[in-house]
């Protein structure tokens, strides 16, 4: 091999820059950050805290078909503060035949023609939610309910009965059930244990009768005895639905 001259090592170390500066150099690669997909952000707009979050007033229709002081259907309204607390009124009514209950206990000549009851309720509350939907409530109502009772002989000296009846108690109402609303307003919920606990009750009543009779007398006082009994009862209610819209 012949000898390097010192026109050739400079010719070889320019041409080894020129390489060196047109090669590209490599980048360090950046984490790809994930971007949230349009189902996971439809996902948090509607959850129900969020929408709690934002929209305050609310108005609901309710219904139940398992209540044992006669209350079956009604409506509400509510105010939500936070995500957390919301305040409301309900209203709840319904009513009840107890005829055949009665005239199945007719016996010496007695028939009862009318055994009937109709209740209300309505109450301001505080619902706190543990969670997403899960909450529990309590709040302080008015429970009442009224009657009527008639009952007649069947001997030939007929006497007649007609009486009615007033009940009524101050009710501690408490409760735990879920509620959901959707983004577009839409709200679902369900109390599913209701109970209203009274802490007064009272009640009053008139009577007619077309003479004395003590058969009448003693079905009148089972009839009052039944209402009493609802107005002094811890009442309990299960699968309290509520459908509305909060805005």
């Amino acid at each position: 091999m012949g000898r390097l001259t010192s026109a050739t090592l400079t010719s070889l170390l320019v041409f080894g820059s020129t390489i060196g500066e047109a090669a590209p150099k490599k980048k360090s690669a950046k984490p790809a950050v994930p971007k949230a997909s349009s189902e996971t952000v439809a996902k948090s707009e509607s959850d129900s805290q969020s929408v709690r979050a934002r929209k305050s007033v609310g108005l609901h229709l309710m219904y139940t078909p398992m209540s044992d002081f006669l209350l079956q259907l009604g409506a509400g309204a509510t105010f939500t503060k936070s995500a957390n607390w919301q305040f409301g009124l309900w209203y709840l009514q319904g009513n009840k035949d107890f005829l055949s209950t009665f005239q199945s206990s007719d016996s010496g000549g007695i028939k009862t023609t009318k055994a009937y009851l109709s209740g209300m309720a309505f109450a301001a509350y505080a619902r706190y939610f543990t969670g997403n939907s899960f909450s529990l409530y309590a709040g302080l109502g008015y429970r009442a309910a009224s009657g009527v009772f008639a009952a007649k002989t069947t001997s030939i000296t007929p006497a007649t009965l007609d009486a009615k009846l007033e009940v009524y108690s101050i009710i501690i109402p408490v409760g735990l059930g879920n509620h959901w609303s959707l983004k577009n307003g839409f709200t679902l919920g369900v109390d599913w244990i209701s109970v209203m606990i009274p802490i007064s009750a009272g009640s009053s009543s008139t009577l007619a009768s077309s003479e004395a009779n003590a058969s009448l007398s003693a079905l009148n006082d089972d009839f009052a005895a039944m209402g009493f009994g609802l107005a002094k009862a811890t009442s309990l209610t299960l699968a309290l639905a509520q459908v509305g819209y909060v805005f």
